[in-house]
């Protein structure tokens, strides 16, 4: 392989970071690690991440029988520009374009506890607030490190129809605005994800929405009434009340794990369908066609109550393969580093 044709692009967040090596624009190979900045705030240091994203690129390496010489140039983005990163790197204010993100990246030089070549990073984007030192703005806030790139490589692979609504479904949920131009106005941002992950990791509830052994469920299980049930119940008892519904379908119901789980699912949809309301006092533009990117489950919940409950018009599309949800953020990557200074080279 030509070495100019070889890039690696870096995508590191709350918990795995993902090394992918690219050639003319199509991705070839790539490793993962199950480490993230959650890392950091467990042990203090960013050494461990440091070396688990090294672990994952060596990994790309002798899989393909390359040297670190042979790779033209890294990228990266996502959290790994936190201060919980590799290198703590200032929001972009929005509204911000992929001109903005261009011109703003940041060249670090390759080291001991990290890639052995330099690596350009994208920086994120942070909402505009009129006063960041007043508690009366804390609704207004918002920021994203990561998400800003999965958008530039949607809106380069799926051409949406401007202004639209991206609704990133992952560890949170995050609605991006992005404007007639091309422009990301905001976000708004939720903990609805992680909170899913620790319900079904350290609460009993995680019982109730267990897999049961042999009883796989049927393929694509979706019920409108559990759906429509959840979300009554989350916007009448609350949050808190309704997490302790999956466990009564479990010990005084007869209920299977799935229609739990989707039970679950959609308590957590209904609640973030409350974030939406954040959109619109915000004043970003309304959108005219409205993406879904996430697990297929979590789409479809989201794409029943937006379109049932009318939150917003307009036409909802789902990403959910894995290999195309991974393809906005490398897409993303490259596309914003065409577009970069000369300087930066």
């Amino acid at each position: 392989m030509p070495s100019n044709d070889l890039i690696v692009v870096i995508d590191s967040g709350t918990t795995n970071s993902r090394v992918r090596l690219v050639q003319d624009g199509t991705m070839i190979g790539g490793a993962s690690e199950q480490i993230g900045v959650v890392e950091t705030t467990k042990t203090g240091s960013n050494v461990p991440l440091k070396q688990g994203i090294r672990r994952a690129f060596e990994a790309v390496l002798r899989e393909h029988r390359i040297s670190f010489q042979d790779i033209h140039y890294a990228l990266g983005f996502g959290m790994i520009t936190s201060e919980l990163g590799v290198l703590e790197i200032p929001h972009l204010i929005a509204p911000v374009g992929i001109q903005e993100l261009a011109r703003s990246m940041v060249r670090l030089e390759g080291g001991s506890h990290f890639l052995p070549l330099p690596v350009h990073f994208i920086r994120g984007v942070k909402n505009r607030v009129p006063s960041y030192s007043q508690l009366q703005s804390l609704p207004s806030m918002d920021f994203m490190r990561g998400e800003e790139t999965q958008v530039m490589g949607l809106v380069t692979l799926y051409k949406p129809s401007l202004p639209t609504l991206i609704v990133i479904l992952s560890s949170h949920t995050k609605l991006i605005s992005i404007d007639a131009e091309g422009y990301i106005q905001g976000s708004v941002t939720t903990l609805s994800g992680q909170l899913f992950a620790a319900i079904c990791r350290e609460t009993f509830v995680a019982s109730a929405v267990r897999e049961e052994p042999g009883d796989p469920g049927p393929a694509g299980f979706f019920d409108p009434a559990i759906v429509e049930e959840g979300y009554r119940i989350v916007t009448t008892s609350g949050l808190t009340r309704a997490l302790l519904m999956p466990r009564f379908m479990h010990i005084l119901m007869k209920t299977h794990w799935y229609e739990r789980r989707l039970f679950l699912e959609s308590l957590l949809a209904g609640e973030d369908m409350r974030a939406l309301q954040d959109i619109i006092n915000l004043e970003f533009p309304n959108p005219t066609s409205i993406y879904l990117v996430g697990l297929p489950l979590r789409c479809a919940v989201y794409r029943y109550l937006m379109e049932t409950h009318q939150i917003f018009k307009g036409p909802a599309i789902e990403i959910t393969e894995p290999e195309a949800i991974e393809r906005l953020g490398v897409i993303g990557a490259l596309e914003i580093f065409k577009r970069r200074n000369s300087d930066l080279i």
